[in-house]
């Protein structure tokens, strides 16, 4: 039964480590044709663009929770 174990665990890692590695992959990502418009665009402007989102969805999210603290939902 130790066997089985041992190898239910190895297989646990060995899939966790495949998806970490395939996060990582350049021929992944350089492959997506939104990153590679991504990184030929004005990078000034995409940055703010993403804190832009960022800040709205920041707010959104306090906007949601201040309306659960008032009415409960």
């Amino acid at each position: 039964m130790g066997h089985r174990k041992e190898r239910k665990q190895d297989y646990r890692e060995n899939s966790f480590l495949r998806g970490l590695l395939s996060i990582f992959s350049l021929n992944n990502i350089l492959d997506d044709k939104y990153v590679h418009q991504y990184l030929e665009g004005d990078t000034e402007n995409d940055l703010r663009s993403d804190w832009e989102t960022v800040g709205n969805d920041l707010r959104n999210a306090i906007r949601k929770y201040d309306k659960q603290l008032l009415y409960g939902k």
